[in-house]
């Protein structure tokens, strides 16, 4: 009906869910039925602290809206020294109608995922929540072995979330960290933040794409090193439609970035769309074994790589390339780095 859902707050040493028939919930749910109602009140919230939190087999945490539901879905926060996600274990924030997906905000020391999802998707016209995971206490990981970190928007006006992960260390193995538009709104903004080392592995994916009118999301990678090895990170464009949003920007910040083993960075338009921008600030910057850094376009205007270095930068079987079917782009490099080429 008209008042809002109630909020959920646990305080315990350990919580284990097993099954996906194991749930902690918040909604906002009309009734079907002969005469159908609808509920306009708003989702409460999620709230958990824990030394170690266990989501297995499905079993999750969740904020939402279901259909005939029209208000704003509650937010999620999770605070433990240790989170386990597992065999589909699950923390989403979703709309199914007009209003907005929730937040999750996870503060964790440990996070380990063997098959999981965190995500807010939007499945309607609202706007999807942001996921930030903060790595807090000393000697923060994530493991991210298989699984998704997601942020969506379908239709309507208003944008997919951002997603923030950030911790000493963030290791990325089968992994999708991706922001996806169909919408007028966009797609939304990626910050990924190793403080020791990033590593976005063979199979991993983190992109920010728009295949509707609104703009595709930019890219932040920040660490010591950063490394791509096979992994894809991606801020591509793919409307054929007229008025197709333009690429989103990449760029990285750190003191040794590789791209090795067929890793790539693109920022492309595969449709009319202009390509975007690409700046990589590092004092080391290697190209090796099929690592790839492009910015282009099939028909529209090509985009920009800049790389900023007062160190090396050493290409071997590496490419750096700026494509476009209509204008082109450029490739510019400031500072005093030394280049070396090998076989690219």
């Amino acid at each position: 009906a008209g008042g809002d859902a109630g909020s959920i707050s646990i305080n315990t040493e350990e919580m284990y869910l097993f099954g996906e028939h194991s749930r902690i919930s918040s909604s906002v749910s009309g009734q079907a039925g002969y005469s159908k109602s609808y509920a306009t009140g708003t989702g409460g919230s999620i709230d958990v602290k824990a030394k170690t939190i266990e989501l297995k087999g499905k079993a999750g945490i969740f904020v939402e809206t279901k259909p005939r539901g029209e208000g704003d879905a509650g937010s999620i926060l999770l605070e433990t020294d240790k989170l386990l996600l597992e065999r589909g274990g699950r923390i989403l924030g979703t709309s199914s109608t007009k209003g907005d997906a929730g937040e999750v905000r996870l503060r964790v020391n440990d996070l380990e995922m063997k098959g999981g999802h965190i995500g807010s998707q939007a499945n309607s016209t609202g706007a999807a929540g942001s996921v930030i995971v903060d790595g807090v206490g000393e000697e923060s990981e994530f493991r991210l072995e298989k699984g998704e970190v997601t942020t969506s928007s379908v239709m309507g006006v208003k944008p997919a979330g951002s997603i923030e992960i950030s911790a000493d260390r963030v290791i990325l193995g089968d992994v999708k960290v991706k922001s996806d538009s169909k919408s007028d709104g966009g797609s939304g903004t990626l910050i990924l933040e190793g403080r020791e080392s990033l590593e976005i592995g063979p199979e991993s994916e983190v992109t920010s794409v728009t295949e509707g009118s609104g703009p595709g999301g930019s890219v932040n990678l920040k660490g010591a090193r950063v490394e791509i090895e096979g992994g894809l990170v991606a801020t591509d464009t793919r409307s054929e439609n007229e008025g197709a949003g333009n690429a989103g920007s990449i760029e990285v910040e750190a003191e040794e970035l590789r791209v090795k083993e067929g890793g790539r960075m693109s920022s492309m338009s595969e449709g009319r769309g202009n390509a975007g921008k690409i700046e990589l600030f590092a004092n080391q910057l290697s190209l090796s074994d099929g690592g790839k850094v492009s910015v282009g376009s099939l028909s529209t205007n090509g985009g920009d790589v800049l790389v900023y270095s007062d160190g090396n930068l050493q290409m071997d079987r590496g490419e750096l390339t700026a494509s476009a079917g209509g204008n082109g782009g450029s490739i510019r490099f400031r500072g005093t780095a030394s280049i070396f080429l090998k076989d690219s």
